[in-house]
């Protein structure tokens, strides 16, 4: 059994908590490219992917047990918003983006600030937040000058559908695969809570980054509730509702 994630912080601290026998066999991929990832994996791999590039791959097993989920301050996404600019013509979408900031990026501004925004990858080295509107993704948003700045992703996700943002589901080909990886695991919250300092001294964060990183750890889920599968089903259904896909994706949960 391999196991694939995504190359943000929050999938590597995750997978700090993995036992050496998993942690042998992880491998590390851009959120992005996951889903060619499952296209030649093994039957029995496991992923950490977006949680709504499962529209791509129907045929995969979802865990109900674990993910990366957030509601509050922590993200793997910001927002970097123009001051008093009430509405919004396009948006850069910069670092590790995968379908789920395409998605609901538009989603999120149609909704919130009657905008139909056209989608733009930015690969550019200048930020210059003053004259554009940005989505960030993925690590550049843990660097100590980013840290308070930006308005978090998932936040404003959990506002408009009333459900914590699951951003990265474990799913796989196998649901036996998916079964064994859930016998071997249990409590991750109350292990992270615990060893919170040890981690985070293992990633050679800045002061203020794990400052705020520890002030916001309730904000931040590794394991799945029923309130985190009413989350994942509301959200798998709004692609279709916008006209973004041609079908509802149903879900397989073990």
């Amino acid at each position: 059994m391999n196991i694939i994630i995504p190359q943000n912080f929050y999938a590597g601290l995750w997978a700090l908590m993995l036992k050496d026998e998993h942690k042998k066999n992880l491998f590390i991929k851009p959120a992005s490219l996951i889903n060619q990832e499952v296209e030649s994996s093994g039957e029995d791999d496991i992923f950490l992917l977006p949680s709504l590039s499962v529209y791509k791959n129907k045929d995969l097993y979802v865990s109900q047990r674990f993910g990366l989920a957030f509601d509050g301050l922590l993200s793997n996404s910001y927002l970097y918003l123009r001051e008093s600019v009430q509405s919004f013509d396009s948006i850069l979408l910069r670092g590790d983006v995968s379908i789920n900031e395409i998605f609901l990026s538009k989603i999120l501004f149609l909704e919130k600030y009657d905008s139909d925004i056209e989608i733009k990858l930015d690969t550019s080295d200048k930020f210059d937040p003053e004259q554009n509107d940005y989505l960030i993704v993925g690590n550049e948003n843990i660097q100590a000058d980013f840290v308070n700045r930006g308005i978090s992703f998932s936040d404003e996700i959990n506002t408009l559908l009333n459900y914590p943002y699951v951003d990265f589901i474990l799913a796989s080909k196998s649901r036996e695969s998916l079964e064994e990886f859930h016998a071997s695991y249990d409590r991750l919250e109350e292990r992270l809570e615990d060893e919170i300092d040890l981690l985070l001294k293992k990633m050679k964060l800045e002061d203020s980054v794990s400052d705020f990183i520890k002030m916001n750890l309730n904000s931040l889920y590794f394991e799945l509730t029923d309130n985190e599968i009413s989350a994942l089903n509301e959200m798998s259904r709004l692609p279709y509702y916008h006209g973004m896909t041609g079908e509802i994706t149903e879900l397989k949960y073990v």
